[in-house]
């Protein structure tokens, strides 16, 4: 696999002041997957993401792009390398865009600024892909409903033609009918384009439904990544079995019992010795307060951070 086909973050860590937001996770991104990415409010989930756009100043660590570090770059270098590559759709996108500038201006704008010529081809090109009216481009933002400020967000995501996608809780706010139409655009897009996708999300079961890789965190740290079908069949980390635990079943005979954890979730400024899960883990020993867990390989797709994992 050549160093264009893969984003490799390595031991990434993020502080905000006394804060450790993300605690030397490692992760990597491969073109034409989905790579999902969960845990509760707090994670860290967002900082990881934000870090590996450049977005967030990175304490220590490496993020590899096209085999250049982003941390070793200068703002004005991260500028030109990253866009190209990589792209972001944020949690809101209504926000995201700016209310002063029209959806025609939005979209033109990277295609500018990185010297791709045939700005209107591309653009009609891309909102036709995405079920919206050229004539959109002469409206502002606040003209728009949220759904089409949503294709519009993954519109200037998409302009540059980058290889890799961040999608931060894309589905969001979304009703299900039109998450369902939101999450086929995404797989079209992705197997047309050969996106790889990070797609960060709450919902388990639309997580179940995309990606073909997982990663779990919790308090900063990934605890447990690899093949999603895989994980969900077994999870091998408790905080993953809890969190699983927690999804809607329709199915009676499918349901497993849900798994509820005591305790409260610790400070990122001051996090448990050893594993930081182990105050509220049902299977904790004496170890797991002394000793940090590293990820160690459960089988050829699937590794775990835990001392005492489920077999």
């Amino acid at each position: 696999m050549t160093d264009a086909q893969v984003i490799k973050a390595r031991g990434l860590v993020v502080r905000h002041g006394l804060v450790v937001a993300v605690a030397g996770a490692s992760l990597d991104l491969v073109a034409g997957t989905t790579t999902g990415l969960v845990g509760e409010s707090g994670s860290g989930k967002t900082t990881l993401a934000r870090a590996i756009m450049g977005l967030t100043p990175i304490k220590s660590g490496s993020v590899v792009v096209d085999g250049r570090d982003l941390v070793t770059m200068t703002a004005p270098e991260r500028r030109r390398w990253l866009p190209p590559r990589v792209q972001m759709i944020f949690q809101d996108p209504a926000a995201s865009l700016s209310p002063r500038v029209r959806i025609g201006q939005l979209l033109a704008e990277p295609l500018r600024v990185h010297g791709m010529l045939d700005e209107t081809s591309r653009i009609r090109q891309l909102l036709e892909a995405l079920g919206l009216p050229f004539d959109l481009t002469g409206k502002y933002p606040h003209q728009i409903s949220g759904g089409q400020a949503r294709r519009v967000a993954i519109a200037r995501a998409l302009v540059l033609h980058p290889r890799f996608l961040i999608a931060d809780e894309p589905t969001a706010g979304l009703d299900v009918s039109v998450q369902g139409d939101f999450l086929n655009l995404m797989s079209s897009l992705q197997k047309t384009l050969g996106l790889g996708t990070l797609f960060i999300s709450h919902n388990l079961n639309v997580v179940a439904r995309t990606t073909n890789r997982l990663a779990v965190m919790y308090l900063g740290k990934i605890v447990e990544e690899g093949a999603t079908r895989s994980i969900f069949a077994k999870p091998s980390h408790p905080y993953t079995a809890a969190l699983l635990s927690a999804t809607s079943e329709i199915d009676p005979l499918r349901r497993k019992p849900r798994i509820i954890l005591k305790g409260d979730v610790a400070s990122q400024s001051g996090p448990p010795s050893g594993c930081r899960f182990h105050t509220r883990c049902p299977r904790a020993m004496p170890r797991c307060g002394r000793d940090a867990p590293e990820l160690s390989t459960v089988d050829a797709v699937h590794r775990v951070a835990c001392h005492f994992p489920i077999a």
